[in-house]
């Protein structure tokens, strides 16, 4: 309870400095939605610094330090603030509805990220894998390859873990799940700026009914974190490009290096600010002031600058070669993804149109309609980017479903008044709500068997029996174990483990006590061999002493 209550605390402690960059306008979205992600890269970036100036990496640290400083803005704002008497207009029965499907999904969500354990691939090997490495470790992970992805989920699983004491699996998978569903506020926020309410919460009715989104949010990726990020940067420079306050332009930075800060495929993101002012500066016929443009990329600066030198310095690359680049699939299919990929399911039919009819509407309007040429600069480049290098795996379009969801909400709203649109959209979201809704929670069997788990029982129902082989082997003696299984190390307390191909011959492993095969593979040279221990399939061979 403790640990919720710090973690809870600290997801919270920009609450004052937000309100003194927005004003005193009672804004409840844009404020909580601001404040939550402050907060995360508050709190992962003075755990980052421990790690870079070479100090123990310690949560104590990074929560005295972030409630201090909540704590100044406090004190500034307080005596500032003033009660500001914004009067919403009531809410029809459409909006009342939307609401109430958000609210159910959200929750679903919420409920199956901090009720199960990870239990996907990169879930696991990277992103948790690294997280609980911090955890032991107290430093930044070393190395050439996935250690230079951007960890400012990782770090916030090892703050997690150290709060409660104990890897603490289900309080972590909070974090990524809270900022998946920011995508939500984000959109509704991006839609009433640049249209209306109606516009802003029909995009996140969107978002929140997509079925990727609902799947995805709970599994610890992060690629719809950082698609949040992602969201409020665009948010933030629409809100500078029309009122023109300094504060906004921070903001919008900051949240920029958050977005790298939190996945590196946004490494694209700079050069699409530069091309977005480019056309702000040619709409203005006059360009950015420097303090302005010190404000946008001191904040990508401060947020990301930090640990792309690191990987500079450690690894020579701002990017790992991780994608398989030449996996991707350059076809004409591949430009309608939320068509051709069948998981987007009547979602693809309504995001599609949306896009077509902002090309359409910004070429009726003659490159006069700054809503949409905003949505498309900040759409476009790193559809592209995906299109031209990662098409072959259509999760990374993750991240862009705030922005196409906004631009599906302006056909939408602007086909409002037309009841045919209306009952077709209705009976959309109703299928939609409950596809989504169905998949938002994983083993529904199970647990309406039993809705009541073990630790144990949960893990082996999400990881199978390779939880049982790493319990058997952490009542081992420490050695160097060999697995065909990238999962089961994560799950190995002491063991030294290895993973990859077993090698032909007995003579390929020197130094390494022990092979753990997987219930499909060939034991080859180990077949004449008994296991020193099996179960579901899983085999563990213990090499004799060279």
């Amino acid at each position: 309870m403790i640990a919720i209550l710090i973690t809870l605390l600290m997801l919270v402690s920009t609450y004052p400095l937000v309100r003194l960059l927005l004003g005193n306008r009672r804004d409840p979205v844009l404020t909580w939605t601001t404040t939550l992600a402050l907060s995360v890269g508050l709190v992962s970036l003075l755990m980052l610094w421990q790690g870079l100036l070479g100090i123990l990496i310690d949560w104590r640290i990074a929560a005295i330090t972030a409630a201090l400083i909540s704590l100044l803005g406090w004190m500034i704002w307080l005596p500032r603030r003033q009660q500001s008497a914004n009067v919403a207009p009531p809410l029809n029965r459409y909006e009342i509805g939307a609401l109430g499907i958000i609210a159910v999904i959200a929750v679903l969500i919420l409920f199956n990220a901090t009720y199960w354990p990870p239990a996907i691939d990169d879930a696991i090997t990277i992103y948790a894998a690294f997280g609980k490495q911090i955890y032991h470790t107290q430093t930044l992970p070393q190395g050439t390859l996935y250690e230079t992805y951007p960890m400012l989920v990782p770090l916030w699983y090892a703050f997690v873990h150290q709060v409660a004491g104990q890897l603490n699996e289900y309080l972590a998978g909070l974090i990524p799940a809270l900022l998946s569903l920011g995508c939500i506020g984000a959109a509704y926020l991006i839609g009433r700026e640049l249209q209306d309410r109606r516009t802003g919460l029909i995009a996140a009715l969107l978002v929140a009914i997509t079925p990727p989104f609902a799947h995805w949010s709970s599994t610890g990726y992060v690629d719809l974190p950082a698609g949040f990020f992602y969201a409020l940067t665009v948010l933030f420079l629409f809100r500078w490009q029309r009122d023109n306050r300094p504060q906004d332009a921070l903001l919008g930075g900051i949240m920029a290096g958050l977005a790298l800060w939190t996945k590196n495929n946004t490494v694209v993101l700079p050069i699409i600010i530069l091309l977005w002012l480019v056309y702000v500066s040619l709409r203005r016929k006059s360009l950015p002031s420097i303090r302005d443009l010190l404000l946008i990329f001191g904040g990508i600066a401060v947020t990301a600058g930090a640990w792309y030198a690191h990987t500079l310095i450690m690894a020579g690359v701002l990017l790992p070669p991780t994608a398989w680049t030449d996996q991707a699939q350059r076809e004409i299919t591949s430009l309608f993804p939320y068509l051709s990929f069948g998981q987007y399911s009547l979602a693809g039919a309504i995001f599609t149109p949306g896009l077509l009819y902002a090309l359409w509407r910004l070429l009726r309007r003659k490159l006069a309609d700054r809503a949409v040429i905003h949505l498309l600069i900040f759409y476009v480049p790193f559809f592209a980017a995906w299109w031209l290098l990662a098409s072959y795996d259509p999760r990374f379009l993750l991240l862009l479903t705030p922005l196409i969801a906004v631009l599906a909400a302006l056909l939408i709203a602007d086909l409002w008044s037309n009841r045919v649109i209306q009952a077709v959209f209705v009976i959309a979201v109703v299928v939609l709500s409950a596809q989504s809704a169905y998949i938002a929670v994983d083993h529904k069997t199970e647990l309406l068997r039993s809705p009541i788990l073990s630790d144990a029982e949960k893990h082996r129902i999400r990881v199978g029996v390779r939880y049982d082989m790493a319990q058997y082997i952490n009542t081992l003696p420490p050695a160097r174990l060999l697995t065909t299984d990238i999962l089961l190390p994560y799950y190995l307390d002491s063991m030294t483990a290895l993973t990859g191909e077993l090698p032909a011959t007995a003579d390929q492993l020197i130094g390494v006590e022990y092979v753990v095969l997987r219930p499909q593979d060939d034991p080859l040279w180990l077949a004449d061999d008994s296991p020193a221990f099996e179960i579901g399939g899983y085999r563990l061979y213990r090499l004799p002493s060279r």
